[in-house]
């Protein structure tokens, strides 16, 4: 497997537009940070992040986004990731980070409730209810993830 990766940056009006490529990777961390530092340099109001040619992310990768948005909001600079594939998005929805960052699109109202059945569950280890976003917990886990097209 390829192992590039490619930050670069430009600036349009009051918007930063980062455009991301390859394999985000923990390694790949620092030049994403160079990077970061030179639009924040911009003071813009906006940070986009095109993900479109990003092909895969690991969970430090995952780590380095949340702490951008963290930097966003005390900078009072938003944040909005664009083009992102279904791979990371059904991640970012896993991880529960779409619930904190945003990825450019409509917000769909929760499913009810849905119970499963005692037959199909180890009453020790899951839930009765999964709840309405149908997203369970997830606790000490290391991620990797392959985005595919």
């Amino acid at each position: 497997m390829s192992d590039k990766f490619s930050v670069s940056f430009e600036k349009s009006g009051e918007t930063v537009v980062i455009r991301l490529s390859g394999f985000f990777r923990e390694h790949r961390l620092h030049p994403f940070s160079q990077v970061i530092e030179q639009a924040e340099a911009e003071h813009p109001s906006l940070i986009q992040l095109d993900l479109e040619q990003l092909r895969f992310v690991d969970s430090a990768a995952l780590g380095c986004l949340l702490t951008l948005y963290h930097r966003c909001m005390q900078r009072e600079t938003g944040l909005r990731l664009i083009n992102v594939q279904d791979n990371l998005r059904e991640v970012l929805h896993q991880t529960r980070l779409a619930d904190v960052l945003d990825l450019g699109e409509p917000v769909v109202p929760p499913a009810a409730p849905v119970t499963m059945p005692a037959e199909t569950r180890d009453s020790k280890s899951m839930p009765t209810t999964v709840p309405p976003d149908g997203r369970l917990p997830l606790h000490d886990i290391t991620l990797r993830f392959e985005i595919r097209r």
